[in-house]
C-alpha cells in the first residue's frame, strides 16, 4: 500500500460512520494490544535517560515527596506541597514494595504510554475503521509520553482521568450503574493526584451530563448520579481521613488551595505557547526554505497539540446547538462528541484558572481528545469541500511529522552512571552527579537550591526545609524566609546552587518579574554564609557546590 493510499484510507471511509463496541472483537483487541505495545517500544530507550541541566527539573518533586513519606513524614504538615496527594503515595508505594529508584517510578510512565495508546484505539474504532484508529493510537505513541518523559503527576491524573472518560463512554452505551461508579471513582482519584485537571474533568463530565440530558439522549436517573457521587466520594474520604488522622487536614486544605492566589503569578503563558519558540523563529526566518519546512516539522506536533481542542470543541459546539435547536436528531456519534468536548471545555476552563494553557499542558491532555483525530479528518462528519483533497496530506504529515519528532528524542551517544537510585544514561558532561556522591553520604541533608529535586534524590540526599524547591515570584517571601531559617537552624554543611537558574526562569516562566529573579534573599544567603568549593558543570550548565563558612572544603 503506498503513503497516499494509507493516508486516504485514513481521512475517508466508505462505511457509513456508526459507533461499534470494539470490546467485543478479538481482532480489535489483538489491534489494541499490539499498538500498547509499540507505544511502549517508542519510550523504551528513554526509560534510564536523564537529561542533567538541560532544563528545570520537575522530575525529582514527587518522587523525592515518596521518599520523604518513607522516611515517616506526611505531605503538608512535614514538606511542602500545593497539589493533591495522589503521585507522592502512588510512587511511595512503588518504591516500598519494588525499591527506591528511577526506573521503578519510570515503570510507570511505561505503563501509561501503554494505556494511552489502548484506550485511543478503543475509543477512535467506535466510529473509525481499525486503519484510522491506528493512526491515532499511534499520535499519541509518538508525541505524549515522548514529549516528557519525566516521573510528574501531570502524567498520573491523566491516566486517571482517561479512564474516567473511557468509563462515561461506556456508561453513554450501555447505561449501566456499575459505569457510574467507575467514572466517578477516577474522577475522585483525579481530584486527588491533580486538583486542577480533577476539577477540569468533573465540571466537564457535569456539563456533559446535564446538556445529554437536556437532548434526552441519555436517560439518567437517581441510581446512576448517586453511583457517581458515591465513587467520587470515596477517594476523597479516604484521603480526608487519613490526614485527618495524622492532624494534617488543615495544612493540607490551605497547600490546596495555595496555587489559587500564588501559581498563577508566574505561570501565565499565552496559549500554545512552545518553550524555545522564539529562537526556533528567528532560525525559520534567517534560513532557506529546506531548513523553514525542518522547524516547521519540528513545532508541528505541539502546534497540532494546541489546535485541536480548539476544533474539538467548535464541532461539540456546533452539534450541541444543533440538538438543541431541534434541527437534527441526537446519535450515538453526537453524543460520543460532546461528552468529549464538554470535558475539554471543563478542562479548558482549569487551564485558564491556573495560567497553564501553553503547547505542553494540552500534550498532557492529549490522550482525552486525540481520539477524535480521524473524525475531524472524515468528510462524512466534517464536510469542508475546499479541504477534501487536502485531507489525505494532511493526515500523512500529521503521520510523518509526529513519529520524527518523537523518534528523535531518543538519546544518542548516553552513557551510564551509578546514582545511588539506580543506573541511569545521561551525555556528556554530567559533573554534579558523581561529585556529590564522593563528598556526601546518602541520608544526608543537602540543600538543593533553588529547583534541583531531582539531584536531592539521585544523591539519596534530604533537603533541611520544607521545600523540596523554591521559585522565586511563586513561593511567598515567608516561605524563602522559612528556609532561611531552617537553613540557619540546621546549619547545613553544604549547598548545591543552580548558578544560571535566572536565565533559564526567564524562559520557562515568561511572566516572572525580572526583579524578582534579580533579587534573591535566600541565593544571598547563602552566598554570605557558604563558600564555593567546586564549579561542577551538567551539560554546558554550572552548578556551585559550596559549604558553610566555618568548614573545609572537602578534598
Amino acid at each position: 500500500m503506498s503513503t497516499a493510499t494509507f493516508a486516504q484510507k485514513i481521512a475517508r471511509e466508505d462505511e457509513p460512520l456508526r459507533l461499534r463496541r470494539p470490546e467485543t472483537s478479538l481482532i480489535d483487541w489483538l489491534l489494541g494490544g499490539a499498538i500498547a505495545v509499540f507505544a511502549m517500544s517508542c519510550v523504551w530507550p528513554l526509560r534510564l535517560y536523564a537529561g542533567f541541566g538541560d532544563h528545570i527539573q520537575d522530575e525529582g518533586i514527587v518522587i523525592q515527596g515518596a521518599a520523604r513519606i518513607l522516611h515517616g513524614e506526611i505531605p503538608y504538615r512535614d514538606f511542602f506541597s500545593f497539589y493533591t496527594p495522589g503521585s507522592y503515595y502512588l510512587y511511595a508505594g512503588l518504591f516500598k514494595v519494588f525499591g527506591t529508584s528511577l526506573l521503578v517510578a519510570r515503570g510507570m510512565l511505561l505503563a501509561y504510554a501503554a494505556l494511552f495508546s489502548l484506550l485511543t484505539y478503543l475509543l477512535a474504532r467506535r466510529a473509525c475503521s481499525r486503519l484510522a484508529s491506528l493512526f491515532a493510537a499511534s499520535l499519541i505513541a509518538f508525541i505524549c509520553l515522548p514529549a516528557r518523559f519525566e516521573v510528574l503527576h501531570n502524567w498520573d491524573s491523566t491516566a486517571t482521568a482517561l479512564l474516567a472518560l473511557y468509563c462515561a463512554v461506556r456508561l453513554l452505551e450501555t447505561n449501566a450503574v456499575r459505569w457510574a461508579l467507575s467514572c466517578g471513582f477516577f474522577a475522585g482519584v483525579t481530584v486527588m493526584i491533580e486538583q486542577s485537571k480533577g476539577a477540569g474533568l468533573v465540571l466537564g463530565l457535569g456539563i456533559a451530563a446535564w446538556l445529554l440530558h437536556r437532548m434526552k439522549a441519555a436517560h439518567w436517573n437517581r441510581r446512576h448520579l448517586f453511583a457517581a457521587m458515591l465513587g467520587a466520594a470515596l477517594p476523597v474520604s479516604i484521603v480526608s481521613a487519613y490526614f485527618a488522622a495524622h492532624h494534617a487536614l488543615t495544612p493540607m486544605l490551605q497547600g490546596w488551595l495555595w496555587p489559587l492566589r500564588h501559581y498563577v503569578a508566574v505561570n501565565q503563558r499565552p496559549y500554545g505557547y512552545i518553550e524555545g519558540s522564539a529562537t526556533l523563529r528567528e532560525m525559520a526566518l534567517s534560513s532557506g526554505w529546506i531548513i523553514r519546512f525542518f522547524t516547521l516539522l519540528s513545532v508541528s506536533p505541539m502546534m497540532t497539540a494546541a489546535l485541536l481542542p480548539l476544533l474539538v470543541l467548535t464541532l461539540a459546539g456546533t452539534i450541541a446547538a444543533k440538538i438543541l435547536l431541534g434541527k437534527v436528531q441526537p446519535t450515538p456519534l453526537m453524543k460520543l462528541i460532546i461528552l468529549v468536548g464538554a470535558v475539554l471545555l471543563g478542562e479548558f476552563l482549569a487551564t485558564w484558572v491556573t495560567g497553564r494553557h501553553d503547547s505542553l499542558r494540552m500534550v498532557f491532555l492529549a490522550p482525552l481528545f486525540f481520539f477524535v483525530v480521524p473524525l475531524l479528518l472524515d468528510s462524512r462528519l466534517v464536510r469542508l469541500p475546499a479541504l477534501s483533497n487536502a485531507r489525505p496530506l494532511v493526515a500523512l504529515f500529521l503521520l510523518l511529522s509526529f513519529a520524527a519528532v518523537g523518534l528523535v528524542r531518543w538519546p544518542v551517544n548516553a552513557h551510564e552512571i551509578s546514582t545511588h537510585r539506580g543506573v541511569l544514561k545521561t551525555e556528556m558532561p554530567e559533573g554534579v552527579l558523581p561529585y556529590l556522591q564522593g563528598h556526601i553520604a546518602p541520608g544526608s541533608r543537602l540543600l538543593t537550591y533553588p529547583y534541583l529535586p531531582l539531584y536531592s534524590f539521585l544523591s539519596g540526599t534530604f533537603s533541611p526545609t520544607r521545600f523540596e524547591y523554591l521559585q522565586p515570584g511563586m513561593h511567598t517571601p515567608a516561605q524563602f524566609e522559612e528556609a532561611r531559617q531552617e537553613l540557619e537552624r540546621d546549619r547545613t554543611p553544604a549547598v548545591l546552587l543552580d548558578i544560571t537558574f535566572p536565565e533559564v526562569a526567564a524562559e520557562v516562566w515568561p511572566s516572572t518579574p525580572a526583579n524578582v529573579l534579580a533579587n534573591d534573599p535566600t541565593a544571598d544567603f547563602i552566598l554570605s554564609h557558604y563558600r564555593g568549593c567546586a564549579t561542577l558543570m551538567a551539560r554546558g550548565r554550572p552548578f556551585e557546590y559550596m559549604v558553610r563558612n566555618d568548614l573545609a572544603c572537602p578534598k
